[in-house]
């Protein structure tokens, strides 16, 4: 039944790629916010608002992706994983541990970002791999008679032909 399945096409290998650039652009920039928020933190000179800006920067661009899908979901009337990131770093902002929410997000974009950059080279290779494949077959009759048919002629049963360094069709 593999021929019943539907191959990725070109254009989505291309939206994949789009995808995991940009959550990793999310996912780094709140890392560069939550680090430079804890840093800063150690510096008593820094006001206490600045702190909280760039941990509220940090779960605004570690968020940005799974409220997206929150709202999405939520339209439907469905409830994932997203929202209950989303909740637990709420929460966490609601008791004062910023860091912690923050923290939360960016290991949550960070993994959202590695899927899908993974999903995405999984298109590229099944894509590359689909365009290899033959698209003929050597096919062998009850006389041992060679004749050359579109792979998608080939039934079970029939005896094929594969010469040395040969893909099997």
């Amino acid at each position: 039944t593999w021929k019943e399945y539907d191959w990725p096409s070109e254009d989505e290998g291309d939206e994949t790629e789009e995808e995991w650039k940009l959550l990793a652009v999310l996912a780094g920039t709140c890392g560069v916010f939550l680090i430079s928020a804890f840093g800063l933190g150690f510096w008593e000179a820094t006001p206490s608002w600045l702190g909280y800006l760039l941990y509220g920067l940090a779960i605004v661009s570690g968020g940005w992706d799974a409220a997206v899908d929150t709202f999405e979901n939520l339209k439907r009337g469905q409830v994932d994983i997203h929202f209950l990131m989303l909740a637990v770093a709420l929460g966490a902002v609601s008791i004062g541990s910023w860091a912690e929410g923050a923290l939360l997000l960016f290991l949550f974009s960070l993994s959202g970002a590695l899927e899908e950059f993974a999903e995405h080279r999984t298109y590229r290779e099944i894509d590359s791999l689909t365009k290899a494949a033959p698209k003929t077959a050597t096919v062998l009759d009850e006389e041992g008679e060679a004749s050359i048919k579109p792979i998608e002629s080939v039934e079970p049963g029939m005896t094929i032909a594969v010469k040395p360094d040969e893909l099997f069709p």
